[in-house]
């Protein structure tokens, strides 16, 4: 018995961690993304004026 939860902890574990990379990959992805929009914003604002 002991065994079997030590396997579901160690899973439960092993899935926190992959979300944990997963969320931090794409939160980093959602910075960049962001910069990028705001780094476009200007060359891209600038024809709708003129």
């Amino acid at each position: 018995m002991p065994f079997g939860i030590l396997t579901i902890c160690s899973l439960l574990f092993t899935l926190y961690s992959l979300f944990m990379v997963l969320a931090s990959t794409s939160l980093i992805s959602g910075i960049i993304k962001r910069l990028g929009c705001t780094w476009r914003f200007p060359s891209s604002f600038t024809p709708a004026k003129g």
